[in-house]
């Protein structure tokens, strides 16, 4: 009976599941479950106070679901409780006929994509388009947590979203009770701003008004500033300020290497170039260097040189407009060759010779005809017949010439036979020197148009007297006082007595309208003294009067400012008085005026030595101060 004493030692748990074909273990029944292992109530009542209650109840969990999850033999039936089943309350949902996508299939296909008006984009919200694109949704992966659909539910979180960004942005979300209108991309603003497409003509004159510093960095800008900019620069290329030949060669020298940026030049100015005067100060280098520039210029129109060499203008290709020399003397053979050089320039308008000295015309050597030179036979001019002796002009040499500025030896030549309009006179000479102001006049008067501005200039280096300047107005005014409208005066001597010469020849200039006077150097100390004022008569014990009462009573100082249409400024000029050191215009400035006016009516503007500029407005009869004329 040794079967039954160990069939009785394996326990009723071990007998029950182990199947008696197979041997193999059986799960537990119901009841036997619910009873469990010995003791397990005793574990599950000290479980409550032990902080391994937790862990131990996951592990008996875990090992119970892992004996429940092991099959049985072959006809074995798994009891319905090895699979819970959580039972809801809620009715089940009715069955929807829709058509949904799983998830974990990858992107989603272009072609699967709803119409724009079908999809709500809130997923863009606050997001900034990098790198001027917009972001599609067919790019990257779609948002599932967010509704794809017009007619899906949408959450309340998300519902309060919507309609906020869509009353940010001005539209309607799809699905309200308005009409539905599509939703615009988020608008992408341009990193930068195309220059391209503004015409580089208009950034030019936009540019003409920078400084020289500020067009040498504009044109580092960008590659739509780099011409408009170089345009600007070299475009009025003025080197006066530059005194050191050795800087200016440097800029010879890029011009010469550079022939795209010399072509941009059109009105160049130099104080000092390569000649062969004793006083030279360049490199032999220089002379080539200068010339290969000044050949690049194929565009320049005004040229101003310290004197005429005729090596560095024999192969340039250019026509002038405005040609100007700022030497004080020439010899015959130079005047011969500057000349010579100018009958190859019909274009030009303007010549000018402000600080030559040539008292009189003479032919080199002395004679008639001049001999010719290598300018001479280069532009073949040794067989031309000279009208004017001593230089080799004909009377249709400069046939544009409108402006002329020199000596009067040399207005006397110019100026007939051409239409010259505006010009200045130099006076060296005086009467005792052989001055002929008639002559002069009435050469002038034969240019084939009206003058009518003359600038008479008293030279600094030789002190003109008040009878030849009073002469020479005397001769303007017979000879153009019907056409000529603006006279200028350039003085060197006291005022009081130009202002007399003044008076006695205005009334010659019947249609005179801007008189101007002026002075570049300093008035000469007066030749007496002031009178000394009396000794007042009254007691010592008398206090002086005070500046105060001066000022109000005396008539020297007193001034009206014209009406301005600003009241306020009329009250604040009002309020203020008058300080002694602002220089002001004075009283014998007005009486001139009032002599003036009548020796000629039609005066309307005149600058007086000190600067002070009266005018006669439209509507007026009297001259108001107008303020400092600028020089």
């Amino acid at each position: 009976m040794s079967f039954l004493s160990r069939h009785k030692s394996r326990g009723l748990h071990d007998v029950v599941n182990t199947d008696k074909n197979t041997g193999l273990t059986t799960p537990p029944r119901e009841h036997e479950e619910r009873l469990g292992p010995p003791g397990g109530s005793l574990r599950k009542r000290l479980s409550s106070f032990t902080l391994l209650s937790t862990s131990k109840r996951q592990n008996a969990t875990s090992s119970h679901q892992s004996s429940l999850n092991k099959g049985g033999g072959v006809g074995f039936v798994r009891p319905n409780d090895a699979f819970p089943v959580t039972r809801s309350r809620s009715p089940s949902p009715v069955p929807s006929l829709e058509i949904r996508r799983p998830s974990g299939l990858g992107r989603r296909a272009s072609i699967m994509l709803p119409e724009s008006d079908e999809v709500l984009d809130i997923s863009y919200r606050g997001r900034r388009p990098m790198g001027g694109m917009s972001r599609k949704l067919s790019v990257s992966a779609p948002d599932l947590s967010l509704p794809l659909f017009k007619w899906e539910e949408v959450s309340s979180v998300a519902e309060d979203e919507s309609e906020r960004l869509s009353s940010e942005l001005g539209y309607l979300r799809p699905g309200s009770s308005r009409c539905p209108s599509p939703i615009p991309e988020p608008a992408s603003a341009p990193r930068f701003f195309d220059f391209s497409r503004i015409p580089a003509e208009l950034l030019k004159s936009l540019f003409t008004e920078s400084s020289r510093r500020d067009l040498a960095s504009l044109s580092l800008v960008c590659r739509s500033f780099v011409w408009p900019a170089r345009a600007a620069l070299y475009e009025h290329l003025n080197l006066q300020d530059m005194k050191a030949p050795r800087s200016i060669e440097k800029c010879m020298a890029w011009l010469a290497s550079r022939r795209e940026i010399a072509a941009m030049v059109k009105s160049f100015s130099c104080p000092v170039a390569p000649d062969f005067t004793p006083g030279n100060v360049f490199t032999p280098a220089a002379m080539v260097t200068f010339a290969i520039a000044l050949t690049n210029m194929v565009q320049l129109q005004s040229l101003t040189l310290p004197r005429f060499t005729p090596h560095l203008l024999l192969h340039t290709t250019f026509q002038l407009r405005r040609f100007s020399l700022t030497c004080e003397s020439m010899s015959p053979e130079e005047s011969r060759d500057t000349f010579a050089w100018l009958t190859t320039q019909p274009s030009l308008v303007s010549l000018s010779f402000p600080n030559l000295v040539m008292e009189s015309i003479q032919s080199p050597n002395g004679a008639i005809p001049f001999p010719t030179s290598t300018l001479a036979k280069a532009i073949s001019l040794e067989s031309v017949s000279p009208d004017i002796p001593g230089l080799p002009l004909t009377a249709d040499a400069i046939p544009k010439l409108s402006h002329f500025h020199g000596p009067s030896s040399l207005a006397s030549v110019l100026v007939p036979g051409r239409p010259v309009q505006t010009l200045s006179i130099t006076i060296h000479t005086t009467l005792y020197d052989g001055l002929r102001p008639s002559a002069l006049m009435a050469s002038v008067k034969r240019s084939t148009s009206l003058v009518t501005s003359l600038s008479i200039i008293a030279s600094g280096q030789k002190k003109v007297d008040a009878r030849t300047l009073e002469r020479v107005l005397m001769s303007a005014g017979a000879e153009l006082g019907d056409c000529l409208q603006t006279l200028e005066i350039e003085w060197i001597l006291e005022d009081e007595l130009l202002y007399k010469q003044v008076v006695a020849a205005l009334p010659r200039f019947a249609a005179l309208r801007t008189l101007r006077l002026h002075r570049r150097l300093p008035p000469p100390p007066p030749r007496s003294p002031p009178p000394s004022l009396p000794l007042p008569t009254t007691a010592l014990s008398t206090p002086p009067p005070s500046p105060s009462s001066f000022l109000a009573n005396s008539k020297i100082f007193s001034w009206t400012p014209p009406d301005s249409p600003n009241p306020s400024f009329r009250l604040s000029t009002a309020s203020k008085r008058i300080s002694l050191d602002v220089p002001l215009p004075r009283a014998h400035e007005r009486a001139h005026l009032v002599g003036w006016s009548k020796g000629c009516r039609s005066l309307r503007n005149v600058v007086f030595l000190s600067g002070a500029e009266w005018r006669i407005t439209d509507g007026a009869s009297q001259f108001l101060y107008v303020g400092i004329a600028r020089t």
